[in-house]
C-alpha cells in the first residue's frame, strides 16, 4: 500500500510499504480522509512530536493521527464495530490507504451517513477547539 512516511524533518517521501496486521482489540480502517494539524507541521518543519504522530515502521513512521474511513477488518475481541462501518478516529497512520485502530473508551465513533469522510476527518480538531473555546469562556467559581 501507499503511504506517507516521515524520515526526518523535512523529508516526507510517499512509499510502498505492507498493510499492517491488527491484533484482536484492533480494526484495519480504510483510511478515506485525513486532516493535517498544527503538529504535523512542526513535525514536518522541526521534527517535532515524531513520536507521537507517527506510527513506526521499519524506516521511518507513517504520520497522520486525524482521520475517517471504513472498517474492512475486526479483531477477534472488538464488540461494537463490524466491517463496512464508517468511523472516524484519532491514531497513527492516517497518512496511507490503510492503518489500525486500537478500540479504546473514547475512539473510534461511528460517522452518521450525512457526514463526509472529510468533515468526520475534522471531528477531532474540532472538537479540541470547541472543548479549549468553553473552558475559557466559562465563568469561574470561588469557593
Amino acid at each position: 500500500m501507499k503511504a506517507v512516511v516521515y524520515h526526518g524533518p523535512r523529508d516526507i517521501r510517499v512509499e510502498e510499504v505492507g498493510t499492517p496486521e491488527i491484533a484482536a482489540n484492533e480494526v484495519l480502517l480504510r483510511v478515506k480522509a485525513c486532516g493535517i494539524c498544527g503538529s504535523d507541521l512542526h513535525t514536518y518543519r522541526l521534527g517535532m512530536f515524531e513520536e507521537a504522530l507517527g506510527r513506526p515502521i521499519e524506516n521511518g513512521r507513517i504520520v497522520g493521527h486525524e482521520m475517517s474511513g471504513e472498517i474492512v477488518e475486526v479483531g477477534a475481541a472488538v464488540e461494537g464495530f463490524c466491517a463496512g462501518d464508517r468511523v472516524t478516529s484519532v491514531g497513527l497512520g492516517g497518512f496511507a490507504e490503510f492503518t489500525s485502530l486500537e478500540i479504546r473508551e473514547r475512539s473510534p465513533h461511528l460517522l452518521p451517513d450525512t457526514i463526509s469522510f472529510e468533515e468526520g476527518a475534522m471531528m477531532e480538531p474540532f472538537a479540541t477547539s470547541l472543548r479549549f473555546r468553553t473552558s475559557r469562556t466559562q465563568p469561574s467559581r470561588c469557593c
